[in-house]
């Protein structure tokens, strides 16, 4: 996932049509008995952006993605 401060470079993040919460169990769970640490890291790239990564076991891959159907 890359994130930016620049507007001029932002591109809207769009809830998928088929999202549903469910997807996100695993992060709401760890919310829900006190996870305050880091979600993300970030390493910053240039052109003022970030590339954020997994840092606690909740990530923002779509693993499996790349995969055939």
């Amino acid at each position: 996932m890359v994130l930016t401060d620049v507007p001029a470079n932002r591109v809207p993040i769009l809830k998928p049509k088929d999202y549903t919460a469910a997807g996100y169990k695993i992060l709401f769970s760890a919310i829900e008995v006190g996870q305050k640490g880091e979600f993300f890291k970030t390493i910053l790239v240039p052109n003022r952006k970030t590339a954020a990564n997994n840092a606690s076991g909740i990530s923002c891959d779509l693993i499996g993605g790349n995969y055939g159907d």
